[in-house]
């Protein structure tokens, strides 16, 4: 997002994030990655169960930033969007890949969001094939990624000889990258998996 923000043009941004690990990584991880490049990040904490955002985006509004960008979940991925275009800030929105991942928010933005930069997944043409010709029907986005983490479940307990909770997560901390029927991972020390992100308009 860090570079896209500058692909862009942009020189500041207001952040408006949710109140979760998740959402607070990634506003941390965007702060770190703007701070050496002159551009002013402005940071707003949300509650995610809220429903009316325009205090924080009328003093958003007044730093006179070049973009929005939400990191939230549920309904107020949308609302966010549709309060921002109705309190009149004309800059370009951005959102993390909460919002296509939610169909309810996508509902409340309606055509708000038209014109946003999202996150979303890439996908994976052969996965996406394979899912069509058994199941006649398109696979739900992260389909794919759930299908290799279920080849690496089934690895790791065939090369361990074990059901158990921590040996697994061991083994398959291990391992470093996994290569499964559709795709290859890497995968961190600490466990955590990369999924790849890319950013698209939404339409």
């Amino acid at each position: 997002m860090a570079a896209a923000f500058v692909e862009h043009g942009a020189t500041s941004a207001a952040i408006f994030y949710e109140k979760s690990d998740f959402a607070q990584s990634y506003a941390d991880a965007l702060a770190g990655l703007t701070r050496d490049k002159q551009f002013r990040l402005q940071q707003y904490v949300i509650d995610n169960k809220a429903t009316d955002f325009r205090s924080s985006i009328v003093k958003a509004k007044a730093e006179h930033v070049d973009a929005f960008l939400f990191v939230s979940t549920g309904p107020a991925a949308g609302i966010l969007v549709k309060q921002a275009r109705e309190l009149g800030f004309t800059g370009k929105l951005y959102s993390a890949n909460t919002f296509v991942l939610t169909p309810q928010a996508q509902a409340i933005a309606g055509a708000y969001a038209k014109g946003m930069y999202y996150q979303t997944y890439a996908g994976n043409e052969a996965f996406r094939q394979a899912f069509l010709k058994k199941f006649n029907k398109e696979p739900a986005l992260l389909s794919f990624i759930a299908y290799t983490d279920g080849e690496i479940l089934v690895h790791a307990i065939n090369a361990t000889h074990s059901t158990d909770p921590r040996t697994l997560a061991n083994y398959i901390k291990s391992l470093r990258t996994f290569t499964g029927t559709f795709e290859t991972v890497e995968i961190h020390p600490s466990g955590d998996m990369i999924i790849p992100t890319i950013l698209k308009v939404w339409e």
